[in-house]
């Protein structure tokens, strides 16, 4: 269920997003499975399932992006720091529902994981933007 969830999540936001940016948002999924599996071992100690990761990176794009559709509904503007604690809420929530882990350790994935994939996202945003 939470695969098709997944699915069903990309394929509207495929819909209504410029063909660059599902290209983006796809590398930026990868990359977010990649790092989180990491972050998985290093915070648990366990290895993580890569399947696991993508399930609970997937959650996280589908709480996120139903969390700023709603926002954008209800207020019609969405404030940079909305956005921001939006995404680090559904991260949260991704990797705990995904994962099966204590909320201190979902909150740790979390964080660790946006910091590490927003630095290499601005580093690889100076290579990439001739492209998009």
């Amino acid at each position: 269920m939470h695969y098709f969830l997944i699915i069903l999540g990309f394929l509207g936001f495929a819909v209504m997003a410029p063909a660059p940016m599902t290209i983006a948002a796809l590398g930026a999924f990868a990359m977010l499975v990649f790092i989180g599996g990491r972050t998985v071992t290093l915070v648990t100690g366990a290895s993580a399932d890569t399947g696991e990761v993508l399930r609970s990176v997937g959650l996280a794009f589908v709480f996120a992006g139903a969390t700023l559709f709603g926002l954008f509904i209800q207020f019609g503007t969405i404030d940079l720091i909305l956005v921001i604690i939006a995404v680090l809420v559904a991260y949260v929530l991704g990797f705990s529902v995904g994962l099966d882990v204590d909320f201190g350790q979902a909150c740790l994935i979390a964080g660790i994981t946006s910091i590490v994939t927003g630095g290499l996202y601005y580093v690889l945003k100076r290579f990439l933007m001739p492209i998009f």
